[in-house]
């Protein structure tokens, strides 16, 4: 017998409420190019189990589907029976268990008890994987009917994990297991007419949604026909830099390595640009640093033949000046909608038993005259860069935060959510961490805590929590009676921007 599990659910809370279906856990069905795993014998003397991948996440769903090509020894056309030794049915439902462990499903045909197959899956606690797709035009729309597929990684690249749909503004997300494996999933991303998107080294994290890099999809064209183009902006003053060479490496996620597809020096006003002389498809631009002053960077380009060296959408990046041991930088940048979005850093005071916060209201963290804290750029005109940053470690808690101004008093605004909205933070050998807005309503984005030890040593940790701001509030803080940092920042909002 050949038995397909397929259609994968998001995490089932109650048992009546299935949410958005994706692929997650798949039975080999014949094809593929798969190796296959027999278990139970074949369906010359009993039922014949073949299967991908074993592993679940926990509250996840799997759809038996019990009627496609059952084929049991000697009764072809039987029907099976399943149970498990975990987790409950629903109709014909798998629901793994929410404990973290090892379950056995047990197909077993209902002419014969004798002929029966096993499977034994581990589940692992689930999280989720978000982003938002754009074709590459100009200017960039939805693209609506992707296919994003996660894989767990194998020498054929079969094993499919999960698979969804990107919806009608391009939105996507899909649920899997938390991965334990040193090379993570990779994850593709295609629709017809476009070059497929390619990532690897994709980790999922327990009860967390990932949200990852939005990158335009490349139109299939003719070698030759695409070009892209941006500007390189320093991080910490969000000028233009001439004089950086920019070298592009084809695939996403591929800085340094393999042979250049060429390379441009930032002009006078600090734009790259390549004509239409690239293949169509995805590059990871690298610029170096050292020598310059700056650490060096990486980011990722579309070549479109919709761009050339000066139209289109252009694809900016920041460089980070190089850093102090024990300094931490945290740079916002977004699209252009909403205008004005605000950094907001909270951290144990070096003086008192209250937090610090800097923000567009009060700028400067100091102590005894010495700067410890500083928004040193607050952009209100979209596009960013607005950056933060901490010169003098204090042992504690930091926490950082983007809020929408531009939608202050929404309570249902996702303009944040679709901003495209990207936080970085830096240390002083290079690029540590990077977090990608949560495409959900929210005007409030809680994005990491950083845990700082002594002697500036950080441990960085994503949040990525929406919510709504309130309006009300009021500053200074009584010691003693310190509110939420959310309070903080609303009640630093209602203060406005003069």
């Amino acid at each position: 017998m050949k038995i397909v599990i397929a259609r994968l659910r998001a995490p089932f809370a109650k048992f009546v409420l299935l949410t958005a279906t994706v692929l997650l856990f798949a039975l080999h069905c014949g094809g593929g190019g798969a190796e296959v795993v027999s278990h139970g014998g074949s369906a010359s003397n009993g039922v014949a189990l073949s299967h991908y991948s074993g592993i679940i996440g926990t509250g996840l769903t799997v759809d038996l589907q019990q009627t496609f090509s059952p084929v049991v020894a000697g009764n072809p056309g039987s029907a099976v029976v399943w149970t498990a030794t975990g987790g409950a049915f629903v109709d014909k439902t798998y629901v793994a268990p929410f404990t973290p462990g090892t379950v056995t499903l047990t197909a077993t045909s209902t002419s014969d008890s004798t002929k029966k197959a096993s499977a034994t899956l581990t589940v692992r606690a689930s999280g989720s994987l978000a982003s938002t797709l754009l074709a590459a035009t100009s200017p960039s729309t939805p693209l609506v009917g992707a296919t994003v597929t996660l894989r767990e990684p194998s020498s054929d690249g079969a094993f499919v994990i999960a698979s969804t749909s990107t919806g009608a503004d391009g939105s996507w997300k899909v649920y899997g297991p938390s991965a334990e494996m040193v090379d993570g999933f990779s994850l593709s991303i295609s629709a017809p007419g476009y070059i497929t998107q390619n990532y690897s080294n994709v980790t999922i994290t327990s009860g967390q949604t990932t949200s990852m890099e939005q990158v335009p999809m490349a139109q299939v064209g003719p070698s030759g026909s695409a070009g892209a183009h941006g500007l390189i902006l320093s991080a910490l003053t969000g000028q233009s830099i001439p004089g950086l060479k920019v070298t592009l490496y084809p695939g996403i996620n591929a800085p340094g390595t393999g042979v250049s597809s060429g390379s441009s020096t930032t002009s006078s006003s600090g734009s790259w640009g390549f004509g239409r002389s690239l293949d169509p498809g995805y590059y990871t631009a690298w610029v170096g640093g050292g020598a310059t002053g700056y650490q060096s960077a990486s980011f990722t380009v579309t070549a479109s033949q919709a761009f050339d060296q000066v139209s289109g959408t252009s694809q900016d990046s920041i460089i980070n000046p190089t850093l102090p041991a024990g300094q931490m930088r945290i740079v916002l940048t977004w699209g252009a909608d909403p205008s004005d979005l605000d950094s907001h850093l909270t951290g144990p005071s070096a003086s008192s038993a209250q937090r610090f916060h800097t923000w567009y209201g009060d700028k400067t963290y100091s102590v005894n005259g010495q700067k410890y804290a500083n928004l040193d750029l607050d952009d209100v005109t979209s596009f960013g860069p607005e950056t933060t940053t901490i010169l003098v470690p204090t042992p504690g808690n930091y926490k950082f935060y983007v809020h929408d101004y531009s939608n202050l008093s929404s309570t249902s605004s996702n303009a944040l959510g679709q901003s495209n909205a990207t936080v970085k933070v830096y240390d002083s050998v290079g690029l540590r961490n990077t977090f990608h807005v949560p495409n959900t309503g929210g005007t409030l984005w809680r994005v990491c805590e950083i845990d700082m030890g002594l002697g500036g040593v950080a441990t960085i940790a994503p949040v990525n929590q929406m919510s709504y701001s309130s309006s009300t509030g009021s500053l200074p803080i009584a010691p003693g009676s310190e509110p939420s940092d959310e309070a903080l920042i609303a009640a630093s909002a209602s203060q406005g921007k003069h």
